[in-house]
């Protein structure tokens, strides 16, 4: 029983029909599959860094509409609270 040497080519898959993409991987040295394994590590690393300043992003424009709607309603308040204190003088006298 003899075994066809293996290149280390993606187009070995062909040379072993049935094995597909996991019997590949086999075929690679450990060397290679840690490699493999810390770069989709990182790749996943980098994929969550993106979508959390995304959502960093997203939080800050809603914190500031919040701020400006705050304040509207803080003038509002203020200007009420000035209205009725003139008001109560005004009975005051």
């Amino acid at each position: 029983m003899s075994t066809a040497p293996v290149s280390g080519n993606i187009g070995d898959v062909a040379a072993h029909p049935g094995r597909g993409f996991l019997g590949w991987v086999a075929d690679r040295s450990i060397r290679t599959k840690i490699f493999a394994v810390i770069g989709l590590l990182s790749l996943v690393a980098a994929g969550t860094g993106v979508v959390a300043v995304v959502a960093m992003r997203a939080a800050s424009a809603d914190n500031d509409r919040l701020m400006r709607i705050q304040d509207d309603v803080t003038y509002a308040v203020g200007q009420i609270n000035a209205e009725q204190a003139k008001a109560r003088l005004y009975v005051a006298q």
